[in-house]
């Protein structure tokens, strides 16, 4: 597969799409250091190729240090320091891609979406997926997790659970955190005139590509997920499911401490405990993760130092982890379409309003395998 980004970094703290994002409690990074954390987790799968477009607002200084950085995390890397923003330019890129001999494309048109599964378990059974597929277009959806239940499943009537830890569904839908293969990729961006539209993103808002009816695979697990939480545009989720992520203190340093089932948090050590029900985010009390160390983030696992195990129940633990999971695949999600659409519903029935989870999802969802 071969990994394809293409990004504009500015010192504006809003969405690409300009969204402003809510941190709650949690640190403010730079767009910079976020897409390095992110480039840095994307390294622990194996790619064919690496192609890198990256732009940099003029108001960023040392920018030829910055580009030495991303060049460090993929030395083999085809680095541009240009965005592609109009058709032309896409065309190029897309040509460019089709030299290059995997037909596979993880397309990133974000900076902010770092990968952090445990294991290349669930993504593997995408590629799988994509590669068995007999569509000429098809593509996978490899981000905003919990999409895949409450707006996907209820959403369009193809929407299925295939097993293997997949779903999918038939759509035209072209977006910026998405596997397609190489026929969808040139459809986007060939088929369609779009007289000389501004378009940095496949979904950018004022013009956006036009797709055809694709097959999408969705994971059932997570695979990525969006740094600053899912509070931004025309819906919501509720924080405590899906939290906003900060960078674990010594990350950088190859030093990264765990305090694993404390009951309280100690220094700067990162803090994972499944039995507290509060996220730091929007609690001075809460916990930065809710899983177990087999969920530790594959990325992570040469960057950590020490491991601090404190006393607990497995059994209790195993169930509190299940649940946290549970809650982020079904999060609460609030949107304007739900309360006008849903006449005399009230806004705390919304709030507790999850989507259905059949059993062999739900099975495949909490699995360690």
């Amino acid at each position: 597969m071969i990994l394809f980004v293409n990004v504009y970094l500015d010192e504006i703290n809003a969405s690409p799409l300009g969204h402003p994002n809510s941190r709650y409690k949690l640190k403010q990074y730079s767009k910079q250091e976020i897409f390095l954390y992110t480039l840095e987790s994307y390294k622990v799968i194996d790619w064919s190729h690496v192609v890198i477009y990256c732009e940099l607002s003029e108001s960023i200084s040392n920018q030829e240090d910055y580009y030495c950085k991303i060049k460090n995390i993929f030395p083999n890397s085809i680095l541009f320091k240009k965005r592609n923003a109009y058709q032309e330019e896409w065309q190029t890129a897309v040509e460019l891609l089709e030299e290059l001999d995997d037909d596979l494309i993880w397309y990133a048109g974000n900076h902010d979406h770092p990968y952090l599964a445990p294991n290349n378990v669930q993504l593997n059974k995408i590629v799988e997926a994509l590669n068995t597929c007999d569509e000429v277009y098809k593509a996978a959806v490899y981000s905003h997790y919990s999409d895949n239940l409450s707006w996907i499943s209820i959403g369009f009537d193809t929407w299925k659970y295939e097993g293997n830890s997949i779903c999918s569904y038939f759509s035209t839908r072209a977006e910026g955190i998405m596997i397609i293969n190489k026929s969808t990729f040139r459809s986007w961006w060939f088929d369609t005139n779009y007289c000389g539209a501004f378009i940095p993103r496949a979904d950018w808002p004022e013009s956006f590509c036009v797709a055809p009816m694709t097959k999408i695979f969705l994971p059932v697990r997570l695979m990525c997920h969006h740094f600053d939480g899912y509070t931004f545009g025309s819906y919501m989720y509720d924080t405590n499911d899906v939290p906003p992520l900060e960078i674990p203190e010594g990350f950088w340093d190859n030093n990264i401490v765990i305090d694993y089932c404390s009951n309280f948090r100690r220094n700067n050590n990162v803090w994972i405990n499944p039995l507290n029900e509060q996220y730091k985010a929007i609690s001075e009390d809460g916990v930065d993760y809710r899983f177990t160390l087999d969920d530790i983030p594959l990325f992570w696992k040469k960057r950590i130092s020490k491991i601090y195990k404190f006393p607990h129940n497995e059994r209790q633990i195993r169930k509190a982890r299940h649940t946290a999971i549970f809650k982020a695949a079904a999060a609460r999600r609030y949107s304007l379409n739900i309360l006008t659409q849903m006449k005399g519903v009230n806004w705390s029935e919304i709030k507790e309003f999850r989507p259905k989870i059949s059993f062999n999802y739900l099975r495949d969802l909490l699995s360690l395998r």
